[in-house]
């Protein structure tokens, strides 16, 4: 269970860096940092739960940590688009200002 816990843990922190990162009001670039940070963290949280998973005997628990994986994976995946969304609208203004000089 502590191993389960653990990537809960992580998973729940990267989600909160990601909601942190949208209302803070702080650099793009530091948004950035954070955004790749959290998937990072939830990256690491998926091998915690793999093998944790493959240790369970009962379907029913299987099925619960394999929904809470694919959680993980979502919010993984979900920090790497705002990221690069970020990282993509940065240098939309960049264009834009060396293109009216």
């Amino acid at each position: 269970m502590g191993t389960a816990l653990l990537a809960l843990c992580f998973c729940t922190l990267s989600l909160v860096l990601a909601l942190f990162v949208g209302i803070s009001p702080i650099s793009d670039k530091a948004k950035i940092r954070f955004m790749y940070v959290g998937a990072a963290l939830s990256l690491m949280a998926v091998p915690m739960m793999s093998y944790y998973i493959a240790g369970l005997n009962d379907i029913v628990d299987e099925l619960r940590y394999q929904a809470v994986l694919v959680f993980i994976v979502v919010v993984c995946c979900y920090c790497f688009v705002m990221a690069n969304m970020v990282k993509y609208n940065v240098m939309k203004k960049r264009w834009r200002c060396l293109r009216t000089r």
